[in-house]
């Protein structure tokens, strides 16, 4: 038996929250099945590849993803995270709870989250990891906003 993603376990709690919504709602007043799918995956995912000047003036190519759940109120907020196996899949669900922690706070923001993939990169100093973050979430910022 194959264990379950984040994403296929979040959309279960996501699910089974949608049915009780419905029970205690008369007919009209139940979420429609579009807009349940509507936010049950991300609106938006970006891919970007960006190079960055390392301390011994070497330049390496790093890649990162930003998934921004719900654009129904923009701008999008959630984390950054640096890391060598964090999956799309995941990502997407990360966002998906960023959005309800937004709403449930009043916040006037929808969820995003982003990572920055450092695959086999030995970066083991501030400025080396703050030269990566910047690079990329610059890159992401020209097309998310």
């Amino acid at each position: 038996m194959t264990e379950e993603t984040y994403l296929e376990r979040t959309n279960l709690l996501f699910d089974r929250a949608v049915q009780t919504i419905n029970c205690s709602r008369s007919n009209k007043d139940q979420l429609k099945a579009g807009i349940v799918d509507m936010l049950r995956k991300p609106q938006r995912i970006h891919h970007a590849r960006f190079p960055v000047k390392m301390d011994n003036d070497e330049v390496r190519m790093f890649e990162g993803w930003r998934v921004q759940h719900s654009l129904d109120k923009a701008p999008t907020k959630g984390g950054l995270r640096l890391s060598p196996n964090v999956s799309l899949e995941e990502l997407s669900a990360l966002a998906f709870w960023m959005t309800w922690k937004n709403v449930i706070a009043a916040m006037p923001f929808t969820g995003a989250k982003e990572i920055l993939i450092l695959i086999q990169e030995k970066i083991n100093n501030h400025a080396g990891r703050d030269r990566v973050c910047t690079r990329g979430t610059c890159g992401h910022s020209r097309r998310c906003g």
